[in-house]
């Protein structure tokens, strides 16, 4: 059965009317963007090209070519958001993640493959505070693989740029979902 996203709506009203933020509520509603993808909610541009190559057999073969696992966290970011606070998400994980923005030329999805922080590599200056993470991944394009580290980790980690996933004339015109 389908959730009724709008069920919470009547129950909660009162309260939201009580508490003076019913005009703020609806100001946020009518200022997101939402987009219905396979029974999820997505919540930006990103995530829903990130989740049409993820859904795609072509997608998933060539994430896995250069470090994607299944179950593997992606985090969604935007190239002018603060390096430090994407890699605090990045932390909660615990495990290499994929870091993926869109690409602010082309509007295609890039992925960064960044580690966990790790005590066997060599600890290196952190990174300027104020740097954003699509400084990370132009310098990722430019290193290869490089050796980073943010302020408030004790331990430097590795990042490497996946290239963008372009498919063939062929791919497109055959590709599956799943």
């Amino acid at each position: 059965m389908a959730a009724n996203p709008d069920s919470n709506q009547t129950r909660f009203s009162g309260a939201r009317e009580q508490c003076g933020v019913k005009g703020v509520l609806e100001e946020l509603r009518t200022n997101m963007e939402v987009v219905h993808v396979a029974g999820r909610i997505v919540r930006s541009k990103t995530a829903e090209r990130v989740t049409e190559l993820l859904g795609s057999r072509e997608g998933r073969k060539h994430l896995s070519q250069y470090g994607w696992v299944e179950g593997m966290p992606v985090v969604m970011s935007e190239s002018q958001e603060a390096l430090e606070d994407v890699m605090a998400l990045v932390s909660v994980h615990g495990r290499a993640v994929l870091v993926a923005m869109l690409d602010p030329r082309s509007a295609d999805p890039l992925f960064l493959h960044v580690s966990a922080p790790n005590p066997a590599l060599s600890i290196v200056y952190s990174v300027a505070q104020g740097t954003s993470i699509g400084a990370l991944f132009e310098a990722a394009e430019h290193e290869g693989m490089m050796t980073f580290r943010v302020k408030y980790w004790k331990y430097s980690a590795v990042a490497h740029l996946i290239p963008a996933y372009r498919a063939t004339a062929t791919e497109a015109q055959l590709s599956y979902r799943n």
